[in-house]
């Protein structure tokens, strides 16, 4: 898929018939991110949005570990909070996920 920059804020609902998912995104030219873990690499990845902030925002991130998330969260400006990556993925405005935990959690 192809990501479009927009002038104003456009609000789509698409739904995948093939896989009975509903879509809404809420755009102003930036992807909403939503990172899943938050030590080294949730570190890394949030340093790494950061450096191309016309194109993508994160929004939240999730971790077990209420600390390190709060810690994260603060050192970057990340608004939300969740120790659980479920209650993360309700959110409707997140457009995409990183999965920064260790690898044998990806399954998870």
């Amino acid at each position: 898929m192809l990501l479009k920059k927009v002038s104003k804020q456009v609000k789509v609902s698409e739904k995948n018939s093939n896989i009975g998912i509903e879509r809404l995104t809420v755009s102003d030219g930036k992807v909403k991110v939503g990172i899943i873990g938050s030590q080294f690499e949730g570190d890394i990845h949030a340093a790494s949005f950061q450096l191309a902030p016309e194109g993508a925002e994160v929004v939240a991130v999730a971790s077990p570990t209420p600390r390190n998330a709060a810690a994260l969260a603060k050192k970057y400006g990340i608004p939300r909070v969740f120790t659980d990556y479920r209650e993360m993925l309700k959110e409707r405005d997140i457009e995409m996920v990183t999965i920064a935990a260790p690898n044998y959690l990806h399954a998870q």
